[in-house]
């Protein structure tokens, strides 16, 4: 019913306790797909010792999105579940997604989220809060399906009709996909935090030049999409809203150039989204110098 992918570069510290947090599921028929991308540690070692509980699939790395696209090409259920090899589900995370699929319309199904460090201690708890039809949630640039590919359930059908990931998107590829499906299919949630994401050093998330590569690409794409086509008349409001992250991103990484600019391009394109955000960078800036003067 339900192809579990893994996506495996350099974690051999973590993958084993990924595939014991799927083989622990109270709901039982799946299968469990780890695409090991070019790992140069002990990974292949690691990941022999479960046998024939999982199929491993060895490639040279072509990024995240290249290894789960592997995944979905070699999965065989009629849902595609992705875990990243340092995350881990909770017991009963495919039990409590899989009913919803009997409904046709429901394309994706995600869950709450536990953050947790390196130890697997919780540091704080993320609920979703949108279901139903959402594409014009991706209006506001933010997370839509919250917690990133670790907590989706989607329905093989949808990779079969749209498209897999873009392998030209990095941090945003999961974004772009889900905006894609929900151009045809409904969301459904399940508010528990049934998937723990672990918050390291070497987390991707935090590389501002590829953010910003994202976020434009993906607005690019969203509106050249005819699947798209019901929001297409706020593309301004689109643009302003990703140019306000970008700036915010830039602010806090201490390059304000790049913040201002970023800034004034969302005042150009929407004024009354904008205005606020830019009276208040000078007092912003002003308490992150206290900030550092005061540590």
């Amino acid at each position: 019913m339900v192809s579990v992918v893994i996506p495996n570069y350099n974690y051999a510290r973590f993958v084993g306790q990924a595939i014991e947090s799927v083989l622990a599921q109270t709901f039982t028929d799946f299968e469990i797909i780890v695409v090991d991308n070019g790992s140069t540690d002990n990974s292949l070692e690691v990941l022999k010792t479960f046998g024939r509980r999982i199929r491993v699939v060895a490639q040279e790395n072509r990024g995240q999105s290249g290894s789960r696209n592997r995944g979905i090409e070699e999965s065989r259920g009629k849902l595609v579940a992705f875990l990243d090899a340092d995350d881990l589900w909770r017991p009963t995370k495919l039990e409590k997604q899989v009913p919803f699929f009997e409904d046709s319309k429901i394309g994706l199904v995600y869950t709450g989220v536990e953050c947790v460090d390196a130890n697997l201690k919780r540091t704080k708890l993320i609920t979703p809060e949108f279901r139903g039809e959402l594409l014009d949630k991706f209006i506001s640039g933010g997370a839509v399906i919250q917690g990133g590919e670790s907590t989706a359930v989607i329905r093989k059908e949808c990779f079969e009709r749209l498209g897999v990931f873009d392998p030209g998107l990095s941090i945003c590829a999961g974004w772009d996909l889900y905006r894609r499906i929900c151009g045809l299919y409904r969301v459904e949630l399940v508010a528990e935090p049934l998937m723990q994401y672990r918050v390291h050093g070497t987390n991707a998330h935090g590389r501002i030049d590829i953010f910003e590569h994202d976020v434009l690409l993906r607005l690019e794409k969203m509106f050249a999409d005819p699947l798209a086509q019901p929001i297409h008349a706020r593309k301004d409001e689109a643009y302003a809203q990703s140019y306000l992250i970008l700036s915010g991103s830039y602010f806090v990484a201490g390059q304000y150039a790049q913040a201002l600019k970023f800034g004034a391009l969302a005042l150009a394109k929407k004024p009354s989204h904008s205005v606020r955000y830019i009276a208040d960078l000078p007092l912003r800036y002003l308490r992150r110098l206290r900030t550092r003067a005061k540590a």
